[in-house]
């Protein structure tokens, strides 16, 4: 590409017209003195230099992702009661987590009613453990008949027996019994049947 010199031109003006710098026109054109330049005379206009690209990359800030707190997965309750499903299987190991909510939350009462200052000393007047949980702290049937429900299940209806079995509390007493609630240093009770045997399996021991 070329440019022919006007009267008045200058090198300069020229180099600000075209977008190239006074010393490219300058080597192009063999041109010693930038003040001297003929008009009429031809210009060699070389092709401007590509600007270098920076070497910094602009980094885009990383938007944060909200975290969606997980869902706590909702325990199945079981269908059938404890005692039942001890009974149908009665070589399985048990613990807390077989229980239903409603089971886990009769067992406290339970724990708490055979743990009153009245029991505990009336338990010691008797030679008795005061941890000891004792059919009457079920609450299943009126004082001084607590083994009713236990020995006499054979006399009861089955309208009578699925209403007892539908009673946490009964549900309890047929499966665990008699047991030991024993004072936990943290806080809470460890519950042990009084006729506990060797488990099953290592993963209940």
């Amino acid at each position: 590409m070329q440019y022919k010199i006007k009267k008045g031109d200058t090198l300069s003006a020229i180099s600000r017209k075209l977008g190239i710098s006074i010393k490219d026109l300058a080597a192009a054109n063999k041109i010693k003195d930038v003040n001297k330049i003929q008009a009429g005379a031809s210009l060699i206009i070389p092709q401007p230099k590509k600007k270098k690209s920076s070497s910094v990359e602009r980094v885009k800030p990383q938007e944060k992702k909200e975290t969606k707190p997980k869902k706590k997965t909702k325990k199945r309750e079981p269908i059938l009661p404890i005692n039942v499903r001890q009974f149908l299987n009665p070589n399985q190991d048990r613990t807390e987590e077989d229980l239903s909510t409603e089971e886990k939350k009769a067992l406290k009462e339970v724990i708490a009613r055979s743990q009153t200052a009245e029991r505990i000393a009336e338990k010691k007047a008797q030679g008795l453990d005061p941890n000891l949980i004792e059919y009457k702290d079920y609450a299943t049937t009126s004082e001084g008949s607590q083994y009713a429900d236990v020995d006499r299940t054979s006399d009861m209806s089955v309208g009578d027996l699925a209403n007892k079995i539908q009673n946490p509390n009964y549900n309890l007493k047929t499966f665990l019994g008699q047991a030991t609630a024993i004072p936990q240093e943290g806080g809470g009770y460890r519950v042990v049947d009084t006729f506990d045997f060797k488990p099953q399996t290592e993963a209940t021991g």
